[in-house]
């Protein structure tokens, strides 16, 4: 599990336990970040001890917020079980 209250200080392939440390998924999103690439439709396995392993569909894009205090409200939905993502 990813504690939220860390997460943000920490790079995409620093999260959890390596599973999200992937060369080429890396690459893509700091292409995102630097406005030079969209990612659209990129698959990859998430591979987590004791669990199925997950075909995600991934996509992103920068993002850019003329008031950047609002950058983080769209992350902070309750999901249907309570949960907050």
């Amino acid at each position: 599990m990813i504690d939220s209250k860390t997460a943000a200080a920490k790079q995409f392939s620093q999260l959890g336990a390596g599973e999200w440390n992937v060369a080429q998924l890396s690459v893509l999103l700091e292409a995102t970040a630097a406005g030079m690439a969209d990612v659209h439709g990129y698959e990859m396995d998430l591979k987590r001890p004791g669990q199925n392993t997950r075909r995600l569909v991934l996509s992103a894009q920068k993002l850019d917020y003329a008031d950047t205090s609002k950058r983080w409200l769209r992350h902070r939905r309750a999901l249907p079980n309570g949960r907050r993502y």
